[in-house]
């Protein structure tokens, strides 16, 4: 064999080999961003085309808890019995309940020695303080007592035993201050009834989707006039439907909520909290809420509905073709979720994965999320081991290696409402890849990783069509190697590196990088979309390849094979139309493929048509390397999508003089993904 033959056989196997070291299994293993959950899809392999994998609900789903909206100004009636008002006013009822037992009554309102960490009755006391700014103080030895005199009005209404406090809102006091401009300060009671409808509306606009507001029997003096406000807080909370979860875990994201004004924007995290358990994500209907009057006077009672899926396991099987040659192209992966294991709404997951042809590849996987301290927070923990043989011509090195991989990630979803969600992870991750010839350990990778990210996914209606919302995600996570920690090899120049510099330098366990993604969903006219999709990261280091960006694949530049080059530093970047079938419109998707969710053939099916490109740099190259790289490609994909069945595809090739290292040209990716139950 030639001295030439000799250099590019030798190049091919290093590349092979860093490439089966990060991808020979699903690729990489909870290293490309943040650990974020998502509420509304079953667990995906790699899916190829652009993917919001935190999808918002279907449409009309938030209209469960949207409260109930007070009919718009009546028309003026008549009436020639008008008094002059000058001075609308806004008073909030307060029960009394929350003053007795912790407050003295006097003649015209309360004297209390309260507890500063009584933060019930603070929160109420620091309403009437905005409104009066009056207060005597008395504190006992301890600093903590303090005695607070203030006045209010105390009456016994239809509704109950209530003090009238005034409600304190620049907002609010300008809506009157029209009201009485548009009304030339001559009111009928007519007009007056619609001035409370008006307070109403502007109550529940601001998110108190309960609050209302009515004009209490009064005398008209010095042309002022007073409106009250009786605020719907949260009293009884039920539940029904639920088969397998107990009560109290279901009602567990209600609990902060109770006998506090019920608000849209808390109730929405409340739900959609309920939502994100496991046992409901793939249930027609998940859960719903129902507002009924509370036995108790002032307060709002919920019934919370829940659809549990049929059985407590959920198996899926994926078959795709974006495996390495050299350890199989074609994979299965078999996926098995234990949901509610432990009675508090957690998760434990099993995967299996094989390569064929060759079949030179296992990946094994368990995952286990737990919700903790509230329904906000979850954390999760895993272990995966990878083991691979290399095959084809370069069989003869008796080349095998095994990765393993333990993490430990903590995710706050900060808030989330049908159309946002905000959520962030901190996590350490332990890696350790090994690579042996002839059964001699030639390299060995340890890696201990801290990540911290931010996911952000937001919905609006620029420029889409009526009836459809557009959507963008983005996200953005920062991964730390620590050198010697937990047993990770050294922070420089280590020894078994897998990686060597141009220099001689060896790549080490310390390192830093910034990792970024977006992915824009933009709505057109006949059921067309335009998805933009950006990622990348960024890094001085010299990085091993289980911390590389690969450009090429189906979740990369489609017409080149997966992980074609790692590098560095990198960005991706494509643009895609895509269409649903304008044909079988009307035509439904049988049961028995599309599961649960009806669908019709012709929103189920979308083709598209992509343009993908992506760069990427390595620091201190090897002189046998490329600095640089570019690939670019364009291609046609088709999709079928429902909540059993879904298949991605896509043929593209490439643009410019780069040729794919398999020589095929159109480059062709397939994958399926079967929700059995």
């Amino acid at each position: 064999m030639s001295v030439v033959g000799v250099r590019q056989r030798s190049r091919r196997l290093i590349r092979v080999l860093t490439l089966v070291l990060a991808f020979s299994g699903i690729g990489q293993v909870h290293s490309a961003g943040p650990l974020i959950p998502g509420p509304a899809m079953p667990r995906e392999m790699d899916a190829p085309g652009p993917v919001l994998d935190i999808p918002l609900p279907e449409e009309g789903a938030e209209e469960a808890i949207k409260g109930f909206r007070v009919p718009l100004k009546r028309e003026r009636v008549p009436d020639e019995n008008r008094v002059e008002v000058n001075r609308l006013s806004v008073k909030r009822l307060i029960p009394i309940q929350q003053f007795e037992g912790k407050c003295a009554k006097t003649e015209r309102g309360f004297t209390c020695d309260i507890n500063l960490q009584d933060d019930a009755l603070q929160q109420v006391l620091d309403e009437v303080l905005k409104a009066y700014r009056k207060q005597f103080a008395m504190f006992d030895q301890a600093g903590i007592k303090v005695r607070l005199t203030f006045d209010v009005d105390c009456n016994h209404t239809e509704y109950g035993e209530f003090c009238a406090v005034p409600v304190q809102d620049p907002a609010l006091d300008q809506l009157l201050k029209s009201v009485l401009q548009e009304y030339e300060n001559q009111f009928s009671i007519f007009d007056l009834e619609d001035v409370s409808v008006r307070v109403t509306n502007f109550f529940r606009e601001r998110d108190r989707i309960l609050d209302t507001a009515f004009l209490p029997p009064q005398t008209v003096e010095d042309a002022s006039v007073e409106i009250h406000l009786l605020e719907g807080r949260l009293g009884k909370v039920a539940v029904k439907g639920n088969k397998r979860y107990a009560p109290e875990v279901l009602l567990k994201p209600f609990d902060k909520l109770a006998d506090e004004p019920v608000t849209r924007s808390e109730i929405t995290q409340s739900l959609l909290n309920v939502w994100d358990y496991p046992g409901l994500r793939l249930a027609e209907r998940r859960a719903q809420l129902t507002f009924y009057p509370d036995e108790e006077v002032g307060k709002t009672a919920l019934e919370l509905e829940v659809f549990e899926e049929k059985y407590p396991f959920n198996l899926g099987f994926s078959l795709d073709n974006s495996g390495s040659e050299y350890s199989g192209i074609y994979r299965g992966r078999l996926t098995l979720d234990w949901n509610n294991p432990t009675g508090a709404a957690d998760r434990l997951s099993a995967s299996l994965l094989g390569n064929a042809s060759p079949s030179n590849g296992r990946f094994y996987a368990l995952d286990y999320m737990r919700p903790i301290m509230t329904p906000d927070y979850h954390v999760r923990m895993g272990v995966s081991r990878n083991q691979f043989d290399i095959g084809q011509e370069l069989e003869v090195f008796e080349i095998d290696g095994v990765t393993e991989q333990m993490y430990l990630t903590l995710d706050r979803v900060f808030w989330q409402t049908f159309r946002t969600r905000l959520a962030a992870s901190a996590g350490l991750t332990l890696k350790d890849a090994q690579t042996r010839q002839t059964n001699i350990v030639t390299a060995q990778d340890k890696l201990s990783v801290f990540n911290f990210g931010l996911d952000f996914l937001d919905s609006d209606e620029l420029l889409a069509p009526a009836g459809r919302s557009n959507q963008l995600r983005l996200n953005v996570a920062y991964h730390r190697g620590v050198g010697g920690l937990f047993g990770a090899m050294e922070g420089e120049n280590a020894p078994n590196s897998s990686r060597t510099g141009g220099d001689g330098t060896k790549a080490g366990g310390s390192f830093g990088k910034f990792v970024f993604g977006a992915v824009r969903k933009q709505q057109f006219f006949a059921d067309t979309m335009l998805w933009l999709r950006v990622n990348g990261q960024y890094s001085p280091d010299l990085l091993l390849s289980l911390e590389q960006m690969a450009l090429g694949g189906p979740s990369s530049v489609r017409a080149y094979p997966t992980a074609e080059f790692l590098r560095d530093s990198g960005y991706f970047l494509s643009l895609e139309w895509s269409s649903n079938l304008p044909f079988f419109k009307e035509t439904v998707v049988p049961a028995w493929i599309a599961g649960s969710t009806v669908t019709t053939w012709g929103r189920a099916i979308t083709v598209s048509l992509f343009a993908d490109h992506a760069s990427g740099w390595l620091n201190n190259p090897l002189d046998n390397e490329d600095e640089s790289i570019a690939l670019s490609g364009a291609g046609l994909g088709l999709g079928f999508n429902t909540s059993r069945f879904s298949m991605n595809m896509s043929l593209a090739t490439p643009l410019g003089d780069q040729e794919p290292s398999n020589e095929r040209d159109p480059q062709f990716f397939v994958n399926m993904l079967f929700q059995l139950f």
